[in-house]
């Protein structure tokens, strides 16, 4: 579209960086999703048609800012912070789509919602982890019997030269 600034607007606001917070839990910024933004502030499920409106995007990204930004009420900005904060950031997809989508399992991370009966991925690496104890013993087997092979013969030689 090619708009520039002062000339087709007066400046960008960017929601990202206006709801950044700081989280003290993990010690970094932290950016929110439109969505997320929407749902927590709003109240306005964003997903909720099951595919991305970017007309509904517009009509959140409007309010956002009418109901949060216009003014620059600092307070009213930081509860918003804190709310986006404490809410949980999404639905995971395996439950929003009850574990499958479109015909795959989309649940490796979760057995009550997998239909496939593969292993989970904390199976996987459980089951990773223990092939290489397992070869790990037997490697420390089998340098022990050389080992153990190795004595037996010098024990040989060593009757053998006393001979």
């Amino acid at each position: 579209m090619k708009l520039k600034e002062d000339v087709h607007y007066q400046h960008l606001i960017d929601l990202g960086e206006e709801f950044k917070t700081f989280d003290p839990k993990y010690r970094n910024d932290r950016y929110f999703s439109l969505a997320h933004e929407a749902y927590v502030l709003l109240n306005i499920d964003l997903n909720a048609k099951g595919s991305h409106v970017p007309e509904d995007d517009a009509k959140a990204s409007i309010q956002l800012y009418n109901k949060y930004l216009k003014n620059r009420n600092p307070s009213n900005l930081e509860q918003a912070r804190k709310a986006l904060l404490q809410a949980p950031t999404k639905i995971p997809v395996f439950r929003k789509f009850n574990g499958a989508y479109e015909g795959v399992c989309i649940s490796a991370f979760n057995r009550g919602y997998c239909r496939c009966g593969k292993p989970l991925v904390s199976e996987l690496h459980k089951q990773t982890n223990d092939k290489k104890r397992r070869n790990s013993d037997d490697d420390k087997e089998e340098n022990s019997s050389t080992t153990t092979t190795t004595t037996k013969k010098m024990k040989v030689v060593n009757e053998r030269s006393q001979s």
